[in-house]
């Protein structure tokens, strides 16, 4: 599993071909390795179905996450059973890992996992130095999941269930087709190169939505900036962590997967072990239900429920009903979830009490924050007084003296700031938290010393170069530039008076450079990092040219970069990541035209020539695509292709002797007067923006060079704004309004954009509800709710935003999603 492990730069990237569908893929020690984890095949194999000969998708026939097919049979493994071998040079340690996961899944699922005897289809637990990752359902004689020797870089025994999820035949939750339903996804806090798949969202899936999953990702998991990636719709569900086991969802989705629903009815709720009412009646979840088919249920979630400081809200169940609904029991089993966002209860104190005063930020109406939320605590000292430490609630990646003290609510937390009347030595930093050593022993800093636990002087020393604290994947890092009064990095430091020491450090910051199809070209960067590992003093600026080798013409920067210039040149302010994209087929620019003569078609692939093959980058605004081809002799049986994909993936498997089979994203209709394609928002796909298209004309059948002229017209219309984030939690008690959100609306356009936001409901409120944002400006919204005369629930909004140009023109609309949890009194809840 590859969710928390550091990921290194990639050897290679293509793509291939899933069920007539491309998939990127990066090539880890000779294997085609798509979304971070999931082997494809081999690079030969992958290149051969994606890029470079005749030959048969490694792919076909992948099985849906909850939908068992007889078309995808031939990738499940025969009645669940699943033989398996242990390399002997695991560590013991590791080995344990392996066996209670294999336990797991065969106490818990339909799958058995059996040591192997002389079966020819089985799986190997495979050591590697390299990327832990696994094959995806059965594909035939020995395959692999491979994970490092000792573990500790793939993680423990939730990550080894996520890889025989994979091998059982499950794919990645959070890359489901209807994900954007589910999840909002921070685009900026990752690496945008590199880890394409974590926002991708292409793994065809059937069923209900599983935010507790093995197969999900964590929310934080690759984050540059320590905050989350992924955040539930609405904000405070419960996602998948590190040390989670199967959930009800994937039990049931495997035996669904396989064709074995259990009889009983399943009715759990994320997080576990809280209530619901069936028909009346109150009972604590996982709880199973001998109901026959056809019967109707009411089911409610009664919201709130409070345990060990922790409060949960109903969110939202699987089937998307109310929180009180009637269901139907289908044949074969059923699965009924209900989602809790979760709050837990954060408070602080100040010791001793008229030492000085603790606030935290956001404020609460009763002292509860929704999971994942940021959250800030300030120690401010009264007069003759000392802030010293927090005795409680902190990260391990925050000093004891770190002032204010950042955190993510993912548990209840009680802060006490300890205060004192006497001096105190403290050691500082000029960029926050970071590590230090006090004689010897780790700390992390900045941490305030008390001269009387010091009499003699104290040794203070830094790591020279260090991974700021915060950090997930290698996006910045501190290097010490010395003392601010000049001393050694090691020293000795007398204590007993008190004092500071502060360490100045520079901020360092990552880029990542790369190339989407390595042999097509290369980058250049100047200046080349400074200790020539990819990082930058921060504030540094970094140009970088694209090469294309022969035969290639460069297309676009993808990334932190998004010009169509050669040249980019991005400032490190923060992790930087960039890919130069590179084509074989020749652009062709919007409204002009161009004469083409393909060659004829006798092959059984697709795209036999280059000549054929034209790109299209749209505009900034394009609203719809285009493309004809018009031939020179009428009738000509031809077809025009387009595809929404980065080359080579053009190509179809197709059997000797048989008429070609072409998978475009879109394909013309037969007309005597030529062929058209037009790409727009009501398309399937519907237009993409930042998408590079392809298109080419094929003949259908062996004929002489048939010469055609290809037009492109591309409409546009002002760019429509961004709003981020995209999904909202309010919760308040029925006697107060909860604390204003904000929301960010940008005008990314050279046009003038108007905006006017549309409520919908009296207790939902935009401040300002309408503006007018100059070209490339951006501004706060504040999102406000008010509980006055509501009656407890949770309620869910869609919070539209309307977007004009300056003549009012319709230019777009945006929408916020809003949960808002009105809380009953603390002695009531609603069942």
């Amino acid at each position: 599993m590859v969710a928390l492990a550091q990921i290194s730069p990639l050897s290679q990237a293509d793509t291939t071909e899933l069920n007539r569908r491309a998939l990127p893929y990066e090539v880890v020690d000779g294997w085609a390795v798509h979304a971070g984890d999931m082997v494809l095949g081999t690079a030969e194999e992958a290149i051969k179905a994606g890029g470079h000969g005749p030959a048969k998708p490694v792919n076909s026939e992948w099985p849906r996450r909850r939908d068992v097919s007889a078309s995808y049979t031939t990738r499940l493994w025969p009645q669940g059973m699943i033989p398996y071998v242990i390399d002997a040079d695991f560590s013991a340690e590791t080995r344990e890992d392996i066996l209670a996961a294999i336990e797991a899944w065969n106490t818990k699922t339909v799958i058995t996992l059996l040591p192997r005897t002389n079966e020819h289809d089985y799986v190997r637990f495979s050591t590697t130095t390299e990327r832990c990752r696994s094959h995806v359902g059965r594909v035939g004689g020995e395959q692999s999941i491979w994970w490092v020797r000792a573990g500790d870089d793939c993680g423990g025994v939730s990550f080894l269930l996520h890889e025989i999820g994979h091998t059982v035949g499950l794919w990645h939750e959070h890359q489901r087709t209807d994900r954007d339903s589910y999840l909002t996804v921070r685009d900026e806090a990752i690496f945008q190169t590199g880890m394409p798949w974590i926002v991708a969202n292409d793994h065809p899936a059937e069923g209900p939505y599983d935010f507790a999953s093995v197969m999900h990702y964590h929310p934080i998991a690759h984050s540059r900036d320590g905050l989350p990636v992924l955040e539930t719709i609405p904000p405070g569900i419960k996602i998948r962590t590190t040390d989670g086991g199967l959930s009800a969802g994937d039990i049931y989705g495997v035996a669904s997967l396989y064709g074995r629903r259990p009889w009983p009815t399943t009715i759990t709720t994320n997080p576990p072990g809280l209530d619901v009412v069936i028909n009346g009646q109150q009972i604590t979840t996982p709880a199973t239900r001998y109901w026959t088919h056809g019967n109707i249920k009411t089911l409610a979630a009664p919201t709130p429920q409070t345990k060990d400081r922790s409060r949960y809200l109903f969110g939202r169940w699987i089937d998307n009903g109310a929180r009180e609904h009637n269901v139907t029991v289908s044949d074969g089993g059923t699965w009924f979830e209900a989602n809790f966002i979760v709050q837990h209860s954060i408070s602080a104190s100040p010791y001793p009490a008229s030492a000085g005063t603790v606030t935290i930020d956001p404020p609460s109406p009763d002292g509860y924050y929704t999971l994942r939320t940021a959250v800030n605590v300030r120690a401010t000292p009264t007069t003759g007084s000392e802030y010293k430490f927090w005795r409680w609630g902190l990260w391990r990646t925050h000093g004891l003296s770190s002032n204010p003290a950042s955190i993510l609510a993912e548990k209840a937390d009680q802060f006490g700031a300890h205060f004192t009347t006497d001096p105190l030595f403290r050691i500082d930093s000029t960029v926050g938290p970071f590590l230090l050593y006090i004689d010897g022993n780790h700390r992390m800093g900045p941490v305030a010393l008390h001269p009387s636990d010091y009499v003699e002087p104290v040794r203070v020393t830094v790591p020279a170069v260090q991974l700021r604290p915060i950090s997930s994947y290698r996006p910045s890092r501190y290097r010490f530039d010395g003392w601010m009064d000049g001393g050694p990095l090691a020293r000795q430091v007398d204590v007993s008076e008190g004092g500071e020491l502060v360490a100045r450090f520079r901020t360092e910051y990552y880029l990542d450079s790369a190339v989407a199809e390595p042999s097509s070209g290369s980058v250049i960067v100047d200046p080349p990092a400074p200790a020539g590992d990819g990082y930058y003093p921060g504030g540094s600026s970094v140009r970088l040219a694209a090469a294309p080798n022969q035969g290639w013409d460069f297309v676009q920067w993808l990334g932190d970069s998004k010009s169509g210039d050669r040249t980019a040149t991005v400032e490190m302010d923060r992790a930087r990541s960039v890919e130069a994209v590179f084509s074989h087929a020749r652009g062709n620019a919007p409204n002009t035209a161009r004469t083409m003569a393909p060659p004829p078609t006798d092959y059984s692939i697709l795209v036999p020539g280059a000549e054929q093959r034209f790109r299209v980058v749209p505009p900034p605004g394009a609203t719809e695509i285009t493309i004809r081809f018009q031939p020179s002799k009428p009738g000509a049986d031809v077809n025009l292709l387009a595809f929404a994909r980065q080359e080579p993936a053009y190509r179809a498997f197709v059997p000797d002797g048989s008429t070609p089979v072409f998978d475009p994203d879109f394909r013309s209709a037969d007309s005597e007067a030529g062929e058209t394609i037009v790409i727009s928002a009501n398309s399937t796909p519907a237009l993409d923006p930042a998408q590079t298209y392809y298109f080419s004309v094929v003949p259908t059948e062996s004929s002489p060079r048939i010469a055609g002229t290809v037009h492109v017209e591309i409409a546009t219309l002002p760019l429509a704004g961004r709003v981020s984030p995209r999904a909202l939690t309010f919760v308040a008690p029925a006697i107060a309004d909860a604390p204003a959100q904000r929301v960010t609306l940008a005008n990314p356009g050279s046009g003038i954009m108007r905006y006017r936001f549309d409520e919908g409901t009296p207790w939902l409120r935009a401040e300002p509800r309408e503006g007018v944002l100059q070209p490339y400006e951006s501004e706060e919204i504040a999102i406000r709710t008010h509980s006055a005369g509501i009656a407890p629930d949770t309620y869910h909004r869609e919070l539209m935003v309307r977007l004009t140009d300056e003549a009012g023109q319709p230019i777009g609309k945006r929408v916020v999603q809003v949960a808002f949890a009105v809380v009953p009194p603390p002695d009531s809840s609603l069942r």
